[in-house]
């Protein structure tokens, strides 16, 4: 195994708490994971056998809720940081029926197909959609599903320092329904919009700037 793939294959043990990764949660991102794991296990029957990818995982919030009642989780995700603080949460709550995959979706090799792909908050991060929506195919089994949730176009969250990231934003949001027709070209044969709650920040004059937020629910023929 080269040294790029040991850095993908990215459980080993974590001794300790990394700190900066738990930076990234606050009781509202869990607050609205929740909110959106509900939504998909109404919406989406899972079983013992099911295998879920959860692409732009960060810190699990969304694959962590569904590891007990599902074969496998995959977590799949370009940060170190978010994804050492998910290794120690594994470790510390004895979790083994997981992988996680340090690096860019493009780069994984499918090794099983699975019934499940979350996306949330990681789409707007990604230039070419036309070859995530192809890649997120390929992962796919027959009839499988992917669960984005994402920003409204021109959401008011990416102009005031809300959502800082080192790179250009290829993606200041999406009108919905302008994504359901991308997934359609894609492939995908079903798509459906959901409401879920939106996000907020506090401005620089204290008051709550919101960003609001949709769901889509697609699946691959």
């Amino acid at each position: 195994m080269s040294e790029s793939d040991k850095n993908k294959e990215h459980n080993h043990k974590v001794h300790k708490c990394p700190t900066e990764g738990e930076n990234y949660e606050n009781p509202q991102i869990i607050l609205l994971a929740k909110e959106t794991t509900d939504i998909i296990k109404k919406e989406i029957k899972l079983t013992k056998d099911s295998i879920i990818f959860d692409f732009g995982a960060g810190t699990g919030l969304l694959g962590l809720e569904f590891i007990n009642q599902v074969k496998h989780v995959i977590f799949e995700d370009v940060s170190k940081v978010m994804l050492d603080y998910l290794q120690y949460k594994c470790e510390t709550k004895g979790i083994k029926n997981y992988t996680i995959f340090n690096g860019i979706i493009e780069d994984y090799k499918t090794k099983e197909k699975v019934d499940l792909i979350t996306a949330g908050m990681v789409v707007h991060h990604v230039e070419d959609l036309k070859s995530l929506f192809s890649k997120l195919l390929e992962i796919l089994k027959p009839g499988g599903y992917v669960c984005i949730v994402d920003l409204y176009k021109d959401a008011p969250m990416f102009n005031i320092g809300g959502h800082k990231h080192h790179h250009v934003m290829p993606h200041k949001g999406f009108i919905p329904e302008d994504l359901c027709e991308e997934l359609k070209k894609a492939g995908f044969v079903n798509t459906e919009i959901k409401k879920v709650s939106s996000i907020n920040f506090k401005g620089a004059d204290g008051k709550d700037i919101i960003s609001k937020r949709f769901m889509i629910i697609a699946q691959g023929p």
